[in-house]
């Protein structure tokens, strides 16, 4: 179905979606990972839209500024409205990694003062990969990992406090170019003194209830 894009722009409120699959519009509106999606089925799961909504303007005809979290939120009644979307949120047992500390202990220096300009960023050069946090503690750790290896992380460290933190790794495809590959799991190990652990847990996922195909404009 070739590539797709969807963005939001925090000036004016609107909402451009081009070449999209429902499921994408979900995760991002319930801020929830693909895998942890339930009973999307049908031919609107394989099918792709285009879609353009736009926050009304307030009294003054001024566009309202509205949060990141605001904005995802405008599409869940877009969702119900377009798509007839009803679901509902329920804890599953599933594969989790628990984040624990290596036998010699950590190789991050925490500190117990306040947070301030907290951030997190993944940066790709080819296949490079390196995850830069600025006053993280290990739970915001945890939370970034989880995107990275696809499966809720949960913080079974231990350790309080925050710190600055530079992971690196190679994706898989540095083998098909003949390079050294450094998974995100050695590299927790060798630069952090931390590990992921395979477990079970539960994880909230949202389970679809029903959605149809929307009508024609």
């Amino acid at each position: 179905m070739g590539t797709f894009s969807m963005g939001i722009s925090d000036t004016s409120g609107t909402l451009i979606a081009t070449n999209v699959p429902v499921q994408v519009m979900i995760e991002y509106a319930y801020d929830v990972k693909a895998d942890h999606i339930f009973g999307l089925s049908g031919p609107v799961k394989d099918a792709h839209f285009d879609v353009e909504a736009k926050v009304l303007p307030k009294e003054d005809g001024k566009s309202p500024k509205l949060t990141d979290q605001q904005l995802q939120a405008m599409m869940i009644p877009l969702l119900g409205d377009r798509f007839h979307l009803k679901a509902h949120v329920e804890a599953k047992v599933l594969p989790i990694y628990e984040l624990v500390v290596v036998r010699g202990g950590p190789r991050v220096k925490l500190s117990t003062e306040a947070a301030h300009n907290g951030s997190i960023n993944m940066n790709a050069n080819n296949t490079d990969r390196i995850l830069d946090a600025k006053s993280a503690s290990m739970s915001d750790l945890a939370q970034a990992l989880s995107d990275l290896v696809h499966r809720q992380v949960i913080d079974k460290t231990g350790l309080a406090g925050r710190a600055d933190i530079t992971l690196k790794w190679t994706a898989d495809e540095a083998a098909d170019q003949g390079k050294p590959v450094l998974s995100i799991f050695t590299a927790l190990e060798e630069q952090l003194g931390l590990k992921l652990v395979s477990s079970k847990g539960p994880v909230d996922t949202l389970v679809i209830d029903h959605i149809e195909m929307p009508s024609q404009d």
